[in-house]
């Protein structure tokens, strides 16, 4: 009894003295927030510039992930792709060549495999164009010129684009011809109105896949009267009825017995 009764006084005295003796350990579970190497949780971020974005021209993208990142994942929306594996090379520079809306997605991984991603929604929209027509106001003219420059918001000429041009009247627009514009942007036609007055007309570019259309100011043009074919029929009419005053004075003549000459004579 006595070599019982000594184990189980050694076994209270050693649970009395160790303060953490009959305790169920714990282990304590965290959700997965992609945890760094610092103990902060892995964000991924950018930003990019300009935030009007404009076909064919270069969008700036910066990131901004927080963490020990050490690998970079771009993907531009547009079948594009792009990596980094230094922060120097974690900013990326992009050229879309289509319009719409493009997901631009960043995934980033840190140095101890996690990752983190961010993405955006970005409008790439078409270059704005600008097509202006000459004033240009003719009189005693049977034609007049028409010139149209098309530029885009930069101010640069815009070729070969074609332009077409309306006459405008109470019935609506009428086409008139078409050009295409040349190096410096300008596309010339010729017009021949069906008769002399005031005429209004306008140029019209319907754009492309990157450009938008435009369409110029109204412009009013004058063709005066051409004075040549009144002056014809004039001469005609003088001619004609200097030919009848002779042949009535021949008739008289003849009549009162007088030598008549004939009305050829008369008329010279």
């Amino acid at each position: 009894m006595r070599k019982r009764v000594f184990p189980m006084i050694f076994l209270t005295i050693i649970l009395l003295i160790s303060p953490s003796a009959g305790k169920t350990t714990r282990v304590a579970t965290f959700p997965n927030l992609s945890q760094s190497s610092s103990g902060d949780p892995l964000v991924a971020n950018f930003t990019f510039s300009p935030n009007d974005v404009v076909v064919n021209h270069p969008v700036y993208f910066y990131d901004h992930s927080n963490s020990a990142v050490n690998y970079w994942e771009w993907d531009f929306g547009d079948g594009a792709m792009a990596n980094a594996t230094t922060p120097q090379e974690a900013n990326q520079t992009h050229i879309y060549n289509s319009t719409g809306n493009k997901l631009v997605q960043l995934f980033v991984t840190d140095n101890l495999n996690n990752t983190a991603s961010a993405s955006a929604l970005i409008e790439v929209r078409k270059i704005n164009t600008s097509l202006a027509l000459s004033n240009s106001t003719t009189t005693q003219e049977s034609s007049i010129t028409l010139t149209a420059t098309l530029t885009d918001e930069y101010g640069n000429p815009l070729n070969p684009m074609k332009i077409n041009f309306y006459l405008i009247d109470n019935q609506g627009q009428h086409l008139i011809d078409s050009a295409f514009t040349n190096l410096i942007g300008k596309a010339l036609v010729y017009y021949q109105p069906p008769g002399s007055g005031v005429f209004q007309v306008n140029a019209v570019f319907n754009g492309t896949d990157i450009y938008a259309g435009s369409t110029s100011q109204t412009q009013t043009f004058e063709v005066g009267f051409s004075m040549l074919p009144y002056a014809v029929i004039a001469s005609v009419a003088i001619i004609m009825m200097s030919i009848v005053f002779a042949y009535l004075r021949w008739k008289a003549r003849k009549m009162t017995g007088e030598e008549p000459s004939t009305p050829e004579e008369e008329q010279k």
